[in-house]
């Protein structure tokens, strides 16, 4: 299958952009759907030209949406936030404007709709932004029921908000900060791993409706994750770790600041671990064999 028309919404963030650079080098039209829908976007631009189109969108409001989502064989919702600030809120973009996407996707009779969401999305987590993706995926399969969600672990590489944070924190401190004793566990995943997923849902001969839990090959605790970053960064420093309670008074300042280097909603998902479940749909079943972290967390470290 090639020539066809994705609409990717968050389309030039993280994970979006290698997706709509594997879409775009097998032959598709890839419209990118954000509020800045060329930030981050130049090298495409120059690569695949008239292939590759650009548009404003608020997801708020919904406006020019419906153009770009009417004739597209497939749509991609990605966006979703760390934080909250300003009018943006977790339950706005993550919860009710997924569902909305998905409603009009349906009803403009889209094929394909893949959703963006995270391990560890559950109703009943004390973290608002893991709650707010599991009403998001409820409301994404009410409005689409054939819509394959994909839940990333920590996803690693070029300008991730993991190794790319931690990395800067060493760079400036001593020291670095491990929380709940560092022994939370994590299965991170390549980025070009959980592109090729989105890729394959919107492309496979199959029609992959369900939920996906994508992980990397290994299992890590925080500890071991930030140990390994020091090792790639040829780097000495003292690891501390700070009780939760402790860290929770200083999250809560810290959460005032305009990107936030932490805050005590991910405090909540720091405290339990972020790996998949067992018995769950995942990169097998979309024919994909994840690749180890080590061979990319060089690119991925700021």
């Amino acid at each position: 299958m090639s020539g066809q028309i994705f609409t990717l919404i968050g389309g030039n963030g993280f994970i979006g952009r290698q997706v709509a650079k594997k879409l775009l080098r097998l032959g598709h039209s890839v419209r990118i759907a954000a509020r800045d829908p060329q930030r981050n976007m130049d090298a495409l631009a120059q690569e695949f030209g008239e292939h590759l189109s650009f548009h404003p969108c608020d997801l708020k409001t919904m406006d020019g949406l419906e153009n770009i989502v009417d004739d597209a064989y497939g749509v991609v919702n990605f966006v979703g936030i760390l934080h909250e600030g300003g009018a943006q809120s977790f339950m706005d973009l993550q919860a009710e404007a997924a569902g909305e996407v998905a409603e009009m996707a349906y009803e403009n009779g889209v094929g394909r709709f893949v959703h963006m969401s995270a391990v560890g999305a559950d109703t009943h987590s004390p973290s608002l932004y893991a709650q707010s993706k599991a009403i998001g995926e409820i409301n994404v399969t009410t409005a689409f029921p054939a819509a394959t969600i994909l839940r990333p672990s920590i996803v690693v590489g070029e300008g991730d908000g993991f190794f790319g944070r931690f990395s800067k924190m060493v760079r400036m401190t001593p020291f670095v900060l491990g929380f709940a004793g560092g022994s939370t566990r994590f299965q991170p995943v390549q980025v070009d791993d959980v592109a090729e997923a989105v890729v394959v849902a919107l492309t496979g001969l199959s029609a992959y409706e369900g939920t996906y839990e994508l992980g990397g090959p290994k299992i890590y605790s925080f500890k071991e994750l930030l140990k390994l970053m020091l090792g790639v960064m040829g780097k000495k420093r003292l690891l501390m770790d700070m009780p939760l309670w402790l860290a929770t008074p200083m999250a809560a300042l810290l959460e005032k600041l305009p990107e936030p280097p932490l805050t005590r909603d991910q405090l909540k998902l720091l405290a339990h671990d972020n790996i998949i479940q067992p018995k769950t749909l995942g990169f097998t079943d979309l024919g994909i064999t994840p690749k180890p972290i080590e061979d990319i967390i060089e690119s991925a470290i700021a």
